[in-house]
């Protein structure tokens, strides 16, 4: 493939050599690369990214209370799982399931 990965690396791109190539030919399906991220926040929601944040902890998904919820939690969830700037942040009206892991959250950035 050419990539020279080390694992400090944000995007994929910065694994290229010095001179990169790009090839262009035929990849078999069989051999196309896949992995399996680990990742301990989700939001559970229809529409991928709004709605209730839910962590994974204990070998459990669970939700998070919006007691001082703010947009300085919301803009490191969306950071954590890949989106792009948070817009708002809000209380959400569908309840969750489970335990409530995290409550009273102070993130700053």
């Amino acid at each position: 493939s050419g990539l020279r990965c080390n694992g400090t690396e944000s995007k994929l791109f910065q694994c290229l050599p010095k001179r990169p190539r790009i090839h262009r030919f035929y990849c078999d399906p069989t051999i196309h690369a896949g992995v399996t991220c680990a990742q301990n926040v989700r939001i559970a929601s229809q529409s991928g990214s709004k709605g209730r944040v839910e962590v994974f902890y204990n070998n459990t998904w669970g939700t998070v209370c919006s007691a001082s919820w703010s947009l300085f939690d919301a803009i490191v969830v969306c950071r954590q799982l890949g989106f792009g700037h948070a817009v708002r942040a809000f209380s959400a009206s569908v309840p969750g399931s489970g335990k409530i892991w995290l409550s009273h959250l102070t993130c700053t950035i």
